[in-house]
């Protein structure tokens, strides 16, 4: 259960870190203010200039004078290292139902179902 600091800024009690993401990551879904885009780590990783050129320099009104893609020794990407469904390796079977049970309506929504 989320607990200490991390809850500081929390505006209900959570009872576990999954169900806390989720209430998190569908406020950004269901009222993300104008300028905020949603983008999945997939679109970064597999079309990152175009997502950059496409989707977040619209919303910033202004032209990348750069793009570079962050390091895979950024601590963001762990225990990833920049591969896409590389999860799997992490959860077992029980992780997995437990995920897809609390956050596997709102992955749909965002189009990444199983």
């Amino acid at each position: 259960a989320p607990e200490g600091r991390l809850t500081r800024y929390q505006t209900r009690r959570h009872e576990t870190m999954l169900d806390r993401w989720v209430e998190h990551v569908r406020g950004w879904a269901d009222g993300a203010p104008e300028g905020v885009v949603l983008l999945s780590y997939e679109e970064l990783l597999e079309k990152h200039e175009r997502t950059v050129r496409e989707r977040i320099a619209p919303a910033l009104g202004q032209e990348p004078t750069t793009i570079a893609r962050p390091g895979l020794d950024a601590p963001s990407v762990r225990p990833w290292v920049g591969k896409v469904g590389n999860w799997r390796g992490y959860f077992e079977p029980e992780d997995e139902a437990l995920f897809e049970s609390v956050a596997g309506p709102l992955m749909e929504r965002l189009g990444h179902g199983a």
